[in-house]
């Protein structure tokens, strides 16, 4: 589920010019003031025909809902948001939920491509299902989050809706974002498939804490 182009700006909507400026990322600074009335914002969106990438490249396509949240930690001194900025800063932190389907591509490479699986092809055309999620530590913001400007359905891999980027996803046009970084996540993969008139399954573990699924305990996607 991981997509390796990491990128720090986002287009907010197919046709617009205006981007989302990401400042240098910057330690916190100074006490947070909580804000009674700014607690969880949630957006769920539909993807479908989405590239999944591997160990060498994409080796799925995707059909899936994700369920992303964006959490209040209240005001924060402006420095949070820029040394020279003077404005309101507020910090959040973000989650996602993602449950769906994949269809291997023939003759990609298996997602899983540490050794002993290093160079293999996958060999046919299956499906499963996987679910999965990601934690982001906290970010600043120099506006407030609206689940109305993440998008419904998405198609394909827009450039600038990476999942390391989602969270930007929440906030209007010209907002200064600083540390947006998913520090955490896990992908479990289950496929069904069929040799010979043997059903069987196979299993593939992509997460943060194990090499982004490229160690052999880690299973594959063989097809």
């Amino acid at each position: 589920m991981r997509t390796k182009q990491v990128l720090r700006y986002w287009l907010p909507a197919i046709g617009a010019s205006a981007i989302l400026p990401i400042a240098a990322a910057s330690a916190a600074h100074g006490p947070v003031h909580h804000d009674p009335g700014m607690h969880k914002v949630t957006a769920t969106t539909h993807l479908s025909a989405r590239a999944d990438s591997g160990g060498n490249g994409n080796w799925a396509l995707d059909n899936f809902t994700r369920v992303a949240t964006v959490t209040s930690q209240g005001s924060v001194p402006s420095v949070n948001c820029g040394i020279s900025y003077t404005g309101p800063c507020y910090a959040y932190t973000a989650s996602l939920e993602d449950s769906g389907r994949f269809t291997t591509i023939n003759g990609a490479f298996t997602p899983n491509q540490g050794a002993p699986y290093t160079g293999m092809l996958i060999a046919s055309r299956v499906k499963g299902q996987f679910k999965g999620y990601g934690t982001f530590t906290t970010l600043y913001a120099t506006a407030k989050p609206k689940a109305q400007l993440v998008p419904k359905f998405v198609v394909g891999n827009p450039v600038g809706d990476e999942s390391s980027n989602w969270p930007n996803l929440f906030f209007p046009s010209g907002t200064t974002l600083v540390g947006v970084n998913e520090a955490t996540f896990g992908y479990f993969y289950t496929a069904h498939v069929r040799h010979h008139h043997h059903a069987g399954k196979q299993h593939w573990a992509d997460t943060s804490a194990n090499g982004a699924g490229q160690l052999p305990a880690d299973g594959n996607i063989t097809g």
